[in-house]
C-alpha cells in the first residue's frame, strides 16, 4: 500500500491525524471551476484540485484546505458532487448520509458578518454535509481540533479531567499562535491582580 502525500501542509497533518484513527486515506485531485465573484472582470477557469479522501466505518470525509474561507467556497460545491459520486459507487449501508466535505481555511474570521457564509455552508444538506474550519493551522492540536467530530472519544481518567482552567488557556492560547511564556506571563499577572482584590 502506497502512502498519501500532500502539498498542503493541512492535509498532511490531517492524513497523519486520520491515519492514527484508523482511517483509509486516499489522495484525490478533481478538476474544479473557479468562478471569480464579479464574472465581467474575468472568465471563469478550471483548476486542479489536491483533497484528501478518508473513510472507516462511520464516515467518508473529503478534506480540503486553503489560504482563505473565500477560495474554498469557490471549490466547495465540485468537491461536494465528488464525494457524492464516490457516495454512490459501492454500497456504504448507513454510512452513505454520513458523508462531508471539511473545508479547513487558514484564515480567521474577521468579524460577525463573516458567519453568513459559514452558516449558509453548514445548513446546505444537499447531497452531503459539510464542516467548516477557522483560523486552522498546521499542526497536530489546530487540525485535530477541526477534525474532532469524526474522531474517536478518548477515555480519560478523573485525574485528567480535573485541571487547572488557567493551564488549559495557556494550552489553547498556544494553540492559536500566542507565544506560550507570553501567555504564562499574561495569567500570572491575572492571578496576582485577582488575589490583591
Amino acid at each position: 500500500m502506497t502512502v498519501a502525500t500532500f502539498s498542503s501542509p493541512v492535509l498532511a497533518t490531517a492524513a497523519e491525524i486520520l491515519t492514527a484513527e484508523s482511517f483509509a486515506i486516499e489522495r484525490v485531485e478533481f478538476e474544479a471551476q473557479i468562478v471569480p465573484a464579479d464574472i465581467r472582470d474575468r472568465e471563469a477557469s478550471f483548476a486542479s484540485t489536491e483533497a484528501l479522501l478518508a473513510e472507516d466505518p462511520y464516515f467518508v470525509l473529503l478534506v480540503l484546505a486553503g489560504p482563505t474561507l473565500e477560495e474554498l467556497e469557490t471549490l466547495e460545491s465540485t468537491a461536494s458532487m465528488h464525494l457524492s459520486a464516490r457516495l454512490t459507487e459501492r454500497p456504504l449501508g448507513d454510512k452513505t448520509w454520513d458523508g462531508y466535505v471539511v473545508l479547513l481555511a487558514e484564515e480567521r474570521l474577521r468579524d460577525v458578518d463573516d458567519t453568513t457564509g459559514v452558516y449558509d455552508l453548514l445548513y446546505d444538506v444537499s447531497n452531503v454535509r459539510r464542516i467548516v474550519g477557522m483560523g486552522i493551522k498546521p499542526h497536530q492540536e489546530s487540525v485535530r481540533h477541526a477534525l474532532r467530530p469524526f474522531l474517536r472519544l478518548q477515555r480519560l481518567e478523573v485525574r485528567e479531567v480535573l485541571t487547572d482552567v488557567f493551564d488549559d488557556l495557556v494550552d489553547a492560547l498556544a494553540v492559536e499562535g500566542i507565544d506560550r511564556q507570553d501567555a504564562t506571563a499574561a495569567i500570572s499577572d491575572f492571578r496576582k491582580r485577582a488575589s490583591h482584590g
